[in-house]
């Protein structure tokens, strides 16, 4: 059985529409990632990552290290993408 496939289903069609992005506000936003980036200073956001991906290794508590990343102008997804490389992707 496969539930809402070939048992427990609707039989009427469900209308369904996909939201519009809007390119202009995407535009917007990468621009400003940009100049934030550009911005600020890489040496101090290299060593904060650096930092916490080396906490991550000792298995030290992470939030005063995200929190000092986020202090020091790391990007979401640079946090982010430090702890995938060293946690892995849940799937």
């Amino acid at each position: 059985i496969i539930v809402g496939n070939n048992k427990f289903f609707d039989e009427e069609e469900i209308d369904t529409t996909t939201q519009e992005i809007n390119k202009k506000s995407i535009k917007k936003k990468l621009n400003r990632l940009k100049q934030f980036k550009n911005s600020r200073n890489t040496k101090v956001v290299k060593d904060a990552l650096k930092k916490l991906n080396q906490e991550i290794k000792n298995d030290s508590n992470l939030v005063p290290h995200i929190i000092y990343c986020i202090k020091s102008h790391c990007t979401l997804g640079e946090i982010c993408n430090i702890m995938k490389n060293n946690y892995g992707e849940h799937s």
